[in-house]
Formats: structure tokens, C-alpha cells, sequence
């Protein structure tokens, strides 16, 4: 069931946004994933990212699990997540101030922001690793943001016969510097990059992270 799922969520982003340029109603379908997301998070970190959201696996589907270039640290940086979210925030909140509470075109700004910022994505998957749009996306700053107000354990644990191959961080579409948290027991990994995917789960040789 979520196999199919995954082949198939693409067409939700693809749907909404051609759709909403004909119709901006369509555009509130981007509004409400921006607000599962957020109340996934509270609960289960950036479960969302990896497993849910249609635009990653919009992303997976036209680019692939490619292992191109690893996402530059400077765009993964706390002081470039931060401040992307609050020009892009900014930008959104001063266009849906401009439409005077008209419904339609508030839709209308959902729906060209969904599209300028898939561009962008599209962008970073094609120069860097396919999720890179990943480190930046509001909602999932603010996903990282809200896990990290709850104590609650980590979605991965590296066991201590972990051989530090680092076949995991290879295939990693955020590139979590997983082997770091080798320790002579068995390590939560515990980073808000994570997504959850659990790509490291099946490609790891020794079975080694649950």
C-alpha cells in the first residue's frame, strides 16, 4: 500500500498546481499538507519529509535517489534555513495580505508560491543530491523546529557493531553524518535533518541501523 503510495503522490503536487492555475481553490490542497506536516512533526519529527510529502517523491520520481553532489554545508546551515524560511514566510504573508481575504486569491498564492519554490527544488536536485530542497524547505524547518521542543527517542538506533562503511551516509538523501553517532553501544541517531525514509535501514550490508 505505501509502495504504491510512493509511486504514485507525485501526481498530488503535479494535480494541485496545474489545476490551481485554472481553478486557485486548489491551491488550499498545498495549505493543507503545510499543516499535516507541521502537526506530524510535533509528534513524529520530519516523518512527513520521507515518507509523505508529494513533492519529495515528485523530486524521486523525475531525478531519482541520485548520489550527485553532496548538499553544500553553507545551505544546510541553521543561519541559511532560518533566514530562507523568513524571506520566503515574509514574502507568502505580505502576498496573502495583498489579496484582502479574497479566497481565490489567496489560492492563487499558494499556488504560485508552490510553483516558484518547485522550481527552486528542481533546481537543487539537478546540481546536488535530489532532496537538497529538503535542508531548506520552510515546512520543514519548522518541522525540525517543533520535534526538537519534545524529549522523545530518536527515529534510527546504530548498533555497536557498526563497521563505519558509511554505505548509509552514501545513500542518504540529506546526508545525516550517521556514522558519527558510532558508539560501543548501540547509538540513537538523533538529528532533525532526518527525514525518516529509512533509505539507510535497507542499504546498510551488516543490518546495522533499526
Amino acid at each position: 500500500m505505501f509502495a504504491k503510495y510512493k509511486d504514485y503522490a507525485f501526481l498530488i503536487t503535479l494535480s494541485y498546481l496545474t489545476l490551481g492555475l485554472i481553478y486557485p481553490l486548489f491551491g488550499y490542497v498545498m495549505a493543507l499538507c503545510m499543516v499535516t506536516a507541521i502537526g506530524i512533526s510535533i509528534f513524529a519529527g520530519r516523518k512527513w519529509c520521507g515518507t509523505l510529502c508529494p513533492r519529495g517523491f515528485l523530486y524521486d520520481k523525475f531525478l531519482g535517489h541520485n548520489k550527485k553532489k553532496a548538499i553544500p554545508k553553507w545551505l544546510k546551515a541553521k543561519e541559511t534555513r532560518w533566514a530562507f524560511f523568513a524571506v520566503f514566510m515574509s514574502v507568502f504573508a505580505w502576498r496573502v495580505y495583498l489579496t484582502g481575504g479574497d479566497v481565490y486569491a489567496i489560492g492563487s498564492v499558494f499556488i504560485t508560491m508552490g510553483i516558484i519554490s518547485g522550481l527552486i527544488g528542481l533546481g537543487l536536485g539537478i546540481f546536488y543530491k535530489t532532496r537538497s530542497w529538503c535542508a531548506i524547505c520552510p515546512m520543514g524547518t519548522m518541522a525540525s523546529w517543533f520535534s526538537s521542543l519534545r524529549a522523545k527517542p530518536a527515529a534510527l538506533t546504530l548498533a555497536a557493531d557498526c563497521r563505519g562503511c558509511r554505505v548509509c551516509e552514501k545513500s542518504c538523501p540529506m546526508d545525516v553524518p550517521i556514522v558519527s553517532y558510532k558508539s560501543t553501544e548501540p547509538a540513537p541517531v538523533a538529528d532533525n535533518a532526518c527525514i525518516k525514509c529509512k533509505v539507510c535501514v535497507s542499504t546498510c550490508p551488516r543490518g546495522a541501523i533499526v
